[in-house]
């Protein structure tokens, strides 16, 4: 089995999904072997106004144990490092290519980037202009991340769970999506 990810399962965004995928979740979590990381990652308190301690309580009230709340590792994310590309419908690949580009110059932010190799990499980002892409510093750093390949559930389907791929996909880590668990 692969280690899991499990893409924003908070209280801001618990009427986007049932109880039941909750439960879902839990389920898969405590069938994994104990050597297989699961890592919990939720939008920061700034954006969702959830908190570290809300999260976790969320998940015990959910029925998570503490054995369990012992395995899991809370992290948090920035939100839409990728989204303002995303959502303006830059193609997936070119917004790959550019986070593969920010990371080999080791710059963090498509304005920094010259204009030309911008242009080459997405004619489409590029024509933005104001609307940067950036690489996601706190994940990019956390070794808790760095594995060949991932399951991943959440949501949503094609925002913040599609950012994540998106990313991982520019770090080529692969990512199974367990399409049930996604909402």
């Amino acid at each position: 089995m692969r280690p899991l990810l499990v893409i924003d399962f908070q209280p801001a965004y618990a009427k986007c999904f049932g109880s039941w995928m909750t439960r879902e979740v839990l389920a898969l979590m405590r069938g994994m072997s104990p050597a297989e990381p699961i890592v919990v990652v939720s939008v920061n308190e700034e954006l969702s106004g959830d908190d570290a301690t809300s999260i976790q309580e969320f998940w015990i009230e959910q029925g998570m144990d503490e054995e369990l709340r012992e395995r899991v590792t809370f992290l948090e994310k920035p939100y839409a490092f990728f989204r303002s590309w995303m959502d303006q419908g830059v193609e997936d690949h070119e917004i790959v290519a550019v986070a593969q580009k920010l990371r080999q110059t080791g710059i963090g932010d498509s304005h920094e980037l010259d204009s030309e190799v911008l242009a080459e990499l997405s004619q489409a980002g590029a024509d933005l202009g104001h609307d940067a892409l950036f690489l996601p510093w706190e994940m990019e750093r956390n070794p808790c991340y760095q594995r060949p390949a991932w399951n991943i559930c959440g949501g949503g389907r094609d925002e913040c769970l599609k950012e994540v791929e998106l990313w991982l996909q520019s770090c080529s880590i692969e990512a199974h999506r367990i399409e049930h668990l996604i909402y």
